[in-house]
């Protein structure tokens, strides 16, 4: 809110944020209440930005500063990542892992499954239906009887992907 009784105008000084009509300037006469729009942070730090409101309508220049902070996008976690010993057949098994979105929606999150352990985190991948915190379970099908195969969790937010340990 800018409570006055004189024109003055506002400026924000960076690139995340703007007022509601899209422009970084405002100017008015009086008071008013000012919107700002942002873009969520899918940085891995936190960022700034300063609000500078100027009036020169008495004949002399009022200046005055509000700096915003926002902080750093989080990845997701993944926590109680387990494979469901019944769920085991010849071809196909069930895993589960607890996710925690963090500060970001998750845009995908799942299993990755390869022959290779050094290569598991570019295996075949397993997207669960929903990527909502809480316990997500994903079923992994085609498997080959009496291949040995490594699985990893994982889950994928604006910042990065989460990895777990591969079982």
């Amino acid at each position: 809110s800018v409570s006055a009784n004189m024109e003055w105008s506002a400026q924000i000084n960076g690139t995340w944020a703007t007022f509601a009509d899209g422009r970084t300037q405002a100017q008015a006469n009086g008071n008013a209440v000012l919107t700002i729009n942002y873009q969520e942070n899918n940085t891995s730090s936190d960022r700034e930005l300063t609000i500078t409101f100027h009036s020169t309508a008495t004949g002399t220049t009022l200046s005055e500063s509000r700096t915003l902070r926002q902080a750093a996008g989080t990845l997701p976690t993944i926590t109680d990542f387990a494979i469901d010993e019944t769920s085991i057949h010849k071809d196909a098994f069930t895993a589960s892992f607890r996710l925690a979105a963090g500060n970001l929606p998750t845009k995908e999150c799942g299993l990755l499954v390869s022959t290779e352990e050094e290569y598991v985190k570019n295996g075949t991948r397993y997207t669960a239906t929903t990527s909502e915190d809480g316990v997500i379970a994903v079923t992994v099908t085609g498997l080959q009887k009496g291949q040995t195969y490594y699985v990893c969790a994982f889950a994928t937010n604006a910042v990065d992907t989460f990895y777990s340990p591969i079982l």
